[in-house]
């Protein structure tokens, strides 16, 4: 009995022990999130910017990079720099003053400047000869909304934030729908090679977008479950796989697979020409551009036996006519080097303004350095010599 007075003070001693312990353990909790959260955001950055590094060179000595990409990975990059640098400082957060409430202003801007730009190259993917533009606009303008109702719901409090939650998850579903519809339309026209990249693009556009919905209902701006450096972790993996993995994932779509013409890479051994069913369909429907008569009649007897369609042209003009005009469209053009030379390649651009995913193979009698240069430039996928089969 004469020790009881003492255990009170005992209890509140193992109390206060084991609430010093507990802060400590959240302390170190706390910095080692924060400590992934600036790695992640850091990593995030660097690969951005080496995206753009290696589509500027694209752009600049192969003209393979379309505006886009560019534009997604530079302008992203420096977001998220900026992220980084001016942390915690107005106004990359700044506070509500009527509830506390905080506002991640560099977040939002970085959204803001890169989202549509992802979302227009999104319309554009099933290509130019489907391209939709008032459901670009719809897209567009569903992501206004989704960011207006997004940004007010992270200033509300109560009832009108689970409103707006409520309304920016609408709104989100909605530009998932058309998204659906894109892809849905990409692999019915694009061929079949290109399908299996087609659904890893997909994946990575709906993963990444869906991730940055729920990581906002469930963080800070939203039902604040989830602390402001693990929300910050998580943006950074997002971002990175919305803006740099998306953006490489169309390019490779559409410079690696669309514009890629696969020849055989197994010599044929020549035989007979084979006897052509002409009830069967045609393999592929070719535009031949060829001034010698002697050897365009040869290319068109030749490839006439092989279940080939061709439609010759034998100057620019022509060709390009034959393009828009054609009803049953082109799976190749094939253009004697020569042709494009003489008119300081007006075909080869004229060509990828109508079609830009026709693959294009050209050839010529002697092929030299500066030849090759041109190619790169003009955006043929081969260059021969006449005598290569």
């Amino acid at each position: 009995l004469r020790y009881a007075p003492c255990l009170p003070s005992h209890a509140s001693l193992i109390t206060e022990i084991l609430c010093v312990q507990h802060n400590r353990n959240a302390t170190v909790m706390a910095s080692v999130v924060h400590t992934i959260a600036m790695v992640f955001q850091w990593i995030d950055m660097l690969l951005s910017f080496k995206a753009f590094i290696f589509f500027y060179y694209q752009r600049t000595r192969h003209g393979r990079c379309k505006f886009e990409v560019l534009y997604t990975t530079s302008v992203g990059s420096f977001t998220d720099l900026m992220k980084i640098v001016i942390v915690g400082t107005v106004p990359a957060v700044f506070h509500i003053q009527e509830n506390g409430n905080k506002i991640q202003w560099s977040r939002w801007f970085g959204w803001l400047c890169t989202c549509p730009v992802l979302l227009i190259h999104l319309c554009n993917l099933p290509g130019k000869e489907v391209f939709n533009v008032r459901r670009m606009m719809k897209v567009l303008i569903g992501y206004q909304m989704l960011m207006c109702c997004g940004i007010t719901a992270s200033m509300s409090d109560t009832d009108a934030k689970y409103a707006f939650i409520l309304a920016a998850v609408s709104f989100l579903s909605y530009i998932f729908r058309y998204a659906v519809e894109i892809f849905q339309e990409a692999m019915s026209t694009m061929p079949e090679r290109a399908h299996a990249h087609l659904k890893r693009t997909a994946f990575v556009f709906f993963h990444s977008w869906a991730g940055f919905g729920l990581f906002f209902i469930l963080g800070p701006e939203g039902l604040n479950y989830l602390h402001q450096d693990l929300s910050k972790a998580a943006y950074a993996y997002f971002d990175f796989m919305s803006k740099t993995v998306y953006s490489w994932h169309g390019w490779y779509l559409r410079w690696g697979i669309l514009r890629k013409f696969k020849t055989k890479t197994e010599p044929e051994e020549f035989v007979d020409a084979p006897v052509v069913d002409e009830t069967s369909p045609p393999d592929y429907n070719i535009l031949l551009v060829e001034d010698n008569e002697n050897f365009g009649m040869f290319m068109e007897t030749t490839l006439i036996q092989h279940n080939c369609i061709v439609v010759r042209a034998n100057n620019t003009a022509r060709a390009l006519s034959q393009i828009q005009t054609s009803v049953i469209g082109f799976d190749l053009a094939m253009v004697n080097f020569g042709i494009a030379k003489k008119d300081n390649y007006k075909l080869m651009f004229e060509l990828r303004k109508l079609v830009f995913m026709l693959p294009v193979i050209a050839y010529a009698r002697v092929i030299s350095k500066q030849d090759l240069a041109k190619r790169n430039s003009t955006g043929i996928d081969r260059l021969f010599g006449r005598s290569v089969s």
